[in-house]
């Protein structure tokens, strides 16, 4: 059953944190508002301006951020590219 939440601004927030977590970041706290998140030395704070909007003090992903899904596409073309190439270089396709 898909329920939507009755607090979309904090939606956005809980998915940028996954984004966060996804990146291999720590979550040290998360209220319904913030969210603290740690990783090395790194500190990185979220929270919800007036306006819904996800605001980022500290340090902030890098803007090519791919999620598990993009990275298994992005592994499984190389792995074909790499076959090819070795079976073109080899002769099998010729």
């Amino acid at each position: 059953m898909d329920q939507k939440s009755p607090y979309p601004e904090r939606a956005k927030l809980e998915a940028r944190v996954w984004d966060y977590v996804r990146a291999g970041w720590s979550v040290v706290e998360q209220t319904g508002v913030h969210a603290t998140l740690i990783r090395n030395d790194q500190l990185a704070r979220l929270s919800l301006d007036q306006d819904g909007n996800v605001v980022t003090d500290g340090a902030e992903l890098p803007a090519f951020f791919l999620d598990g899904r993009a990275k298994a596409w992005l592994v499984m073309l190389v792995i074909l590219l790499v076959t090819f190439t070795v079976a073109y270089l080899l002769g099998f396709l010729r």
